[in-house]
């Protein structure tokens, strides 16, 4: 799978307080303890999000980034990939550029586009038992993507119209 040093996973070894019969919900939990140790989930939870003033996306702009998408990625939670935003923004693109606006209008970017299926890949030649023997891949909703890539083009943009980019950044 990543390079050909890993494989995925069928039956996940890792033993929780060394019971090699633990059910499988607890070693998921022993795995994304260890991977995940903290969680921001509740520094959100009392946010209320309030109108800014900002440059509005244009449709090129989001046209440029959706059309110069990777096709064939995984999908996340969502399973929906590159080719359906691309062929929803072929159709409607006002749709999708005013979606995004609305995120940076309120300074938000959804809980569910933040939410990720975790899969774990089994590094080769490791000992299945220990959690060091997996890599956790997130995968994550693509249209979340999308909007953080609109958003990297924007800072970008700024950063060079301010001079703020030494010459030997890229």
């Amino acid at each position: 799978m990543a390079f050909g040093k890993s494989k995925k996973v069928a039956e996940i070894l890792v033993k929780p307080n060394d019971k090699s019969d633990a059910p499988m919900r607890e070693k998921m939990k022993m795995l994304l303890e260890h991977f995940f140790p903290w969680s921001t989930s509740s520094l959100m939870d009392n946010y209320t999000p309030e109108p800014e003033h900002f440059q509005e996306f244009t449709e090129k702009e989001v046209g440029l980034v959706i059309n110069n998408l990777q096709k064939g990625k995984a999908p996340g939670l969502d399973r929906l990939d590159y080719i359906i935003w691309t062929d929803i923004f072929g159709f409607y693109p006002k749709f999708l550029t005013a979606i995004f606006n609305l995120c940076f209008r309120f300074n938000y970017f959804p809980r569910s586009l933040r939410n990720a299926k975790v899969v774990f890949l089994q590094k080769y030649g490791k000992n299945p038992e220990l959690c060091h023997a997996y890599w956790p891949v997130s995968l994550l909703p693509t249209i979340g993507k999308i909007l953080e890539r609109i958003f990297h083009l924007r800072f970008i943009k700024h950063l060079v119209e301010l001079n703020i980019i030494h010459d030997d950044q890229f």
